[in-house]
């Protein structure tokens, strides 16, 4: 696969048998050879052994059709697990076929169709995973949780589907594998759905499952929750959601084998503004010789990566960009670093070092289109900064034809421009989209006491203009209000 990555072959051996001892012991007291043969194999595969061959003598055999069907479900995705190749789609097809097929052989399709871009398909098979894993009375789970991620970024253009999405995660109450990681962007968006359509009760319900402080401040800023905050206080409360989310954070991590934990975990200190307590424990991680994410790759950049936004909250500018570059000196997933030379441009340029920002982004190559309306954003800056009108220009009309790949670069680039009535323009459209209203009332907040770089400084007092443009102050008194934040980090408006 391309863009759904798998956790390692061991990972889905171990899914493929999970939940099939009790089964494996019915089988055993079959009487027919056959039987025995598959209840060894099945044996082997729990010892992490994958025999194809193995797989292969049991399926050729003239009694394979007397099998159970679920037993010759589980022979076609070991066959698809230990050979691959050519046939393994088929053999997973075959898998799901069978009437008592195994939530895996769906949650394989699942990543097949995810890979592929077939949001239709994968919602079918994710529908029939959770299906399989309800009629076998087990958690539903998916062999690798990022498929969902990325079915979820694939459907950002079609709400109907996306809302299908949440609801099919919601009713078979979905967990991740990893507890570091935090649906509450899900529940958000759902519950912000449900309120779209006027199911306030369900709303209520869906909403005190988000547990991020940056979701439920916006959602406490969003009119269209009041009734919702004044009726339950205590969900929407985001202070108590810091210090919840932190200690959450800090007992999984006191038990995992990876780093991404701790990565969290600085982000909770500095959503509590608790920067000194974040920057030693960056330290404290980074002395640490390996440093691995859930896949076991090498992660040690981006926990360098969050110390350097630590001490960009400290205005220690310079160890900050310092601190970014080494973190864009390793590698990123096996790969060419991509983001930490994206996020240390982007501090060039809140530094005024514009030239400098250009040749960070000069090497880099990416097809996501995300990421090139963040690099079009940030060469619009820099050549702003520079006086360059044509190259400024040039990186503007990129970010125009892709505002809905990346609504934050094509704002920047405006404000970057002083376009003042072009970055109105944009903020009017943000507030009356009903599903991203949330990110545009955080963005147009204020915060006090802020340390900014000379030319963020600069772009913070142009932003300014457009905050307190006229219609944008009577479509934020219409749609929900804005706050002065006294603590800032997680939750950082773009322009304090």
């Amino acid at each position: 696969m391309t863009r759904v990555v798998w956790r390692g072959l061991a990972g889905a051996l171990a899914a493929i048998v999970l939940g099939l001892g009790p089964f494996a012991q019915a089988a055993a007291s079959g009487a027919d050879a056959l039987t025995a043969r598959w209840t060894v194999a099945l044996q082997h595969i729990g010892e992490g052994k994958c025999d194809g061959a193995e797989w292969t003598a049991i399926s050729q055999d003239p009694a394979f059709q007397k099998l159970a069907s679920r037993m010759r479900s589980v022979t076609y995705v070991n066959l698809s697990a230990c050979i691959g190749g050519a046939r393994q789609h088929e053999w997973r097809v075959l898998a799901s076929l069978e009437r008592e097929a195994i939530p895996l052989a769906w949650g394989l399709l699942f990543l097949e169709a995810v890979d592929r871009r077939d949001t239709v398909e994968a919602l079918a098979d994710l529908e029939a995973d959770i299906a399989a894993s309800r009629r076998d009375g087990a958690p539903f789970t998916v062999p690798n949780d990022d498929g969902i991620y990325v079915l979820r970024y694939n459907l950002k253009e079609d709400a109907l589907q996306r809302r299908r999405l949440f609801r099919d995660l919601d009713a078979s109450n979905w967990q991740p594998s990893d507890p570091v990681d935090d649906l509450s962007s899900f529940w958000a968006d759902y519950s912000t759905m449900l309120l779209e359509s006027g199911d306030q009760l369900a709303a209520g319900r869906v909403a005190k499952k988000v547990t991020a402080p940056i979701d439920l401040f916006g959602m406490r800023l969003d009119r269209r929750f009041a009734p919702l905050v004044e009726r339950d206080p205590a969900t929407f409360d985001v202070a108590y959601a810091a210090y919840a989310t932190l200690e959450h954070l800090q007992r999984a991590y006191a038990h995992a084998t990876d780093d991404n934990g701790a990565y969290e975990i600085i982000g909770a200190m500095r959503a509590l503004g608790r920067y000194e307590d974040a920057l030693a424990f960056a330290d404290q991680v980074l002395k640490k010789d390996q440093i691995v994410d859930h896949r076991g790759l090498d992660y040690r950049n981006w926990i360098e990566d969050r110390r350097a936004s630590v001490l960009l909250d400290l205005g220690r500018f310079d160890e900050a960009i310092a601190g970014q570059r080494t973190a864009a000196s390793h590698l990123e997933r096996g790969h060419a670093n991509l983001s930490q030379f994206l996020n240390l441009a982007k501090m060039l340029v809140g530094q005024g070092r514009f030239r400098e920002a250009l040749m960070t982004l000069e090497p880099l190559r990416t097809t996501d289109p995300a990421d090139t309306a963040f690099v079009a954003g940030v060469r619009a800056c820099a050549f702003s900064g520079l006086g360059d009108l044509k190259g400024e220009q040039e990186a503007l009309a990129f970010t125009a034809a892709h505002v809905s790949d990346n609504r934050h670069a094509r704002l920047r680039a405006l404000v970057c421009a002083d376009d003042t009535p072009g970055a109105v323009a944009l903020m009017l459209a943000w507030l009356n989209d009903p599903l991203h209203l949330e990110d545009a009332l955080v963005d147009l907040c204020t915060a006090s006491a802020v340390p900014l770089g000379s030319y963020d400084a600069v772009l913070s007092k142009r932003f300014a203009k457009v905050r307190n443009d006229p219609s944008i102050v009577a479509a934020v008194a219409k749609l929900g209000h804005t706050e002065a934040l006294t603590k800032v980090g997680a939750i950082w408006p773009s322009y304090p």
